[in-house]
């Protein structure tokens, strides 16, 4: 799975272009965590959102062909939230609450933790250079 992630800031707001794989990984953390049997409270803990907030994310990472490409508009909250399902997914996955299980892992949402860790990063990461790139766009745009 490619885990390198585009983002360009637009307001409020990013436009991320996702491949097929990333979507289903990023759709399979939020399945993860939505159906989890924790409480909505602690659901809200993990990810800073109810599950209704998760299943309106999830729809909305469906997109028009699964096999392509696309460009999706997300908010800072909706990155957040899915930064936080990848780097939840490991916790649902752990022997007598504490040792990590890559078997069980890779078995209920399809990727390695690698992956997930790996896509995580690259959110955090593209938010902070479409923001750079954005602010210097700014300042070139006052001084001119």
């Amino acid at each position: 799975m490619r885990t390198g992630i585009r983002l360009t800031a637009e307001g409020d707001s990013f436009i991320a272009r996702l491949t097929s794989s990333q979507r289903a990984a990023l759709r399979s953390a939020l399945e993860l965590l939505h159906g989890s049997d924790f409480s909505d409270d602690a659901v809200i803990v993990q990810l800073g959102v109810g599950r209704s907030e998760v299943s309106r994310l999830q729809d909305s990472l469906v997109g028009e062909d699964p096999s392509t490409i696309e460009d999706f508009s997300l908010s800072r909250q909706d990155l957040h939230v899915l930064h936080s399902a990848l780097t939840a997914a490991a916790t649902m996955h752990l022997a007598q609450g504490r040792y990590f299980t890559q078997e069980p892992y890779y078995h209920r949402l399809g990727h390695f933790r690698e992956d997930f860790d790996a896509l995580a990063h690259h959110i955090a990461k593209a938010v902070s250079e479409a923001t750079s790139k954005a602010n210097q766009n700014q300042i070139q745009g006052k001084v001119e």
